[in-house]
């Protein structure tokens, strides 16, 4: 998900399907399992008293996207790509280093013209941080899910540039920078290089600041990098309070918050997988970007390191198994349903315990999460518990909109009535005498 996208990550193109992932819909239970038979007469659910009742759906998780290549296998004797400094017909400041075909593509299938930006200025300053350079500070608060800031690309480019031998990645660069309008070329050479001092270094600005924006439309099918003139100015943390999420329908990069941020609180990302241990972050974060983490996660003693470290490797396990736990979690839920021998908290337990450890290393993964609230509030209603049931809705509403363009995905209205859910009281006994 992060800067350091040239380290493999299979969340890196979530955000290109994400505005088009569709909610899966639970199928209906027919009948409730588990009660005791004193009398002739049995209670009905609401569901069944009437043909018109339908459910209030509980939001399934976005689905972890597969995994794009680095580069992707080029016919060698074609032109490989051309510098387009702008696309009119999409109205947007940017030049493009494309491959043949993807710009058709994507003028069939971007529309950035209809992208709001409900933004009249900046929303944050930018100052020097002793050791970090610049930083960026909120200039108000932000809630969980809030869009602190988005904004289009100056630059765009193939990742797979740098590995065709046969090109001079420096040389096109150049010429691409060189076709931004005046403003946003001097922004782009405002930008921090971690490479040298030289002032007109393109690569090395390209290589501390370029954004993995995934796969584009067209039939090149490796990833693309971005280069933008605040999202890429934001720092790192290993625990962050932010992370960015690209909308390629609206060619657009959203910053949003993670947890709450107050005013004045500095914003960060993280630029490489939070589930990695410290000193594979360490190594990582020193080659790439020369420079040292010293945010709370990496400074931690050596004994809370060590715990801090197995916790993040439960959750690299944890991220592995989300595709696998989507698609099977709804049949586990149903036979605890009907199985009343096993204990309440059966599928609670380990979802709330995933959920617990992001809160306590200040690591958020929307997969995971999401995928846990999903079984956690399913399970609350069929305990018929609507105050929990309420809270988690709650949460959920916040935390989907990190990952759906601020639409929380149906979750407020889950908090606003989970008795309306087809799960509710399922688990329940119900005797009427």
């Amino acid at each position: 998900m992060k800067r350091g996208f040239l380290k493999s990550d299979n969340k890196a193109a979530a955000s290109a399907q994400a505005d088009s992932q569709p909610l899966k819909s639970d199928s209906t239970l027919t009948m409730k399992r588990g009660f005791l038979k004193t009398s002739n007469k049995v209670a009905s659910s609401p569901q069944a008293d009437t043909k018109a009742f339908k459910p209030i759906l509980i939001p399934a998780a976005p689905e972890v996207p597969p995994d794009i290549p680095l580069s992707a296998k080029i016919d060698t004797h074609k032109p490989h790509f051309r510098v387009v400094s702008s696309l009119p017909t999409l109205k947007i400041p940017t030049c493009f280093l494309l491959y043949p075909g993807t710009k058709e593509a994507m003028l069939e299938q971007c529309e950035p013209v209809k992208g709001s930006f409900p933004f009249t200025s900046i929303p944050f300053d930018i100052k020097e941080v002793p050791g970090q350079g610049r930083g960026t500070f909120a200039m108000h608060a932000f809630n969980i899910g809030d869009i602190i800031w988005d904004e289009y690309p100056m630059f765009v480019a193939p990742v797979g540039l740098y590995a065709q031998s046969v090109l001079s990645p420096e040389y096109y660069f150049k010429i691409a920078i060189d076709n931004l309008p005046p403003h946003y070329n001097s922004l782009f050479y405002e930008l921090h290089n971690c490479r040298s001092n030289d002032p007109q270094d393109v690569r090395g600005i390209i290589d501390t600041n370029a954004i993995d924006i995934g796969r584009l439309p067209g039939p090149y099918e490796g990833k693309h990098m971005g280069i933008f003139p605040t999202i890429s100015r934001v720092n790192h943390s290993c625990s962050p309070n932010a992370d960015y999420i690209w909308n390629l329908k609206t060619f657009t990069c959203h910053l949003v918050a993670l947890r709450h941020i107050a005013a004045g609180e500095q914003i960060f990302i993280a630029y490489t997988p939070i589930s990695d241990p410290r000193t594979s972050r360490q190594e990582y974060l020193r080659s790439k970007y020369a420079f040292t983490c010293t945010c709370a996660s990496c400074t931690l003693p050596k004994d809370l390191s060590v715990r801090s470290d197995i916790k993040r490797k439960i959750l690299s396990s944890a991220l592995d198994a989300v595709p696998k736990q989507q698609k099977e979690h709804e049949g586990a839920l149903r036979q605890w349903v009907a199985d009343l021998s096993l204990p309440d908290d059966h599928l609670l337990k380990p979802a709330r315990f995933l959920m617990q450890i992001m809160e306590e290393e200040q690591a958020f993964d929307a997969f995971i999460w999401l995928t846990q609230a999903e079984i956690v509030c399913k399970a609350l209603c069929a305990l018929g518990d609507r105050a929990g049931a309420v809270e988690l809705a709650q949460k959920a509403s916040a935390y989907a909109k990190t990952r759906f363009f601020g639409d929380d995905a149906g979750w407020s209205k889950v908090a606003a009535a989970p008795e309306k859910t087809e799960w509710w009281g399922l688990r329940k006994k119900t005797i009427i005498t």
